[in-house]
């Protein structure tokens, strides 16, 4: 099964109801990969769901916790400092990658999709994901 690093915006963008992203979801749920995160991703995905800009209900942010929980590996530490994005919030998924051991990235950013593979991974948008799973 592959490993899968996914941003914080596919999350955000599935909760807003972006049909690849709520299928990207729809695959977590069902087991389809194995989503590698760390406890930095996790809290920042926690953090941006419960923007009040994007209205969330608490339901939604309840469910997400869950799945989060539920069907993610142990939140790892990530082994190295990586410092190549000009964002520098966007290294947080290298690392999360890199020490993941992730066959992808998957996400929206357009900077980081400029990279397309960093080491060993590949960085795709949703569309590409799920067409790598057969969708």
């Amino acid at each position: 099964m592959k490993n899968i690093v996914v941003d914080t915006n596919v999350f955000i963008s599935a909760l807003l109801k972006s049909r690849d992203c709520s299928e990207v979801l729809e695959a977590l749920k069902r087991g389809r990969f194995n989503l590698v995160i760390s406890e930095k991703l996790r809290e920042e995905i926690l953090e941006v769901a419960s923007n009040p800009k994007f209205g969330f209900s608490e339901f939604d942010k309840s469910e997400l916790r869950e799945l989060l929980a539920e069907k993610s590996a142990p939140p790892l530490a990530p082994e190295e400092k990586i410092s190549v994005c000009r964002d520098a919030k966007d290294d947080m998924l290298l690392e999360c990658a890199v020490t993941g051991r992730a066959d992808f990235i998957v996400t929206g950013d357009k900077d980081l999709l400029s990279l397309k593979t960093f080491r060993k991974t590949l960085i795709v948008t949703p569309r590409k994901f799920l067409q790598s799973l057969g969708k």
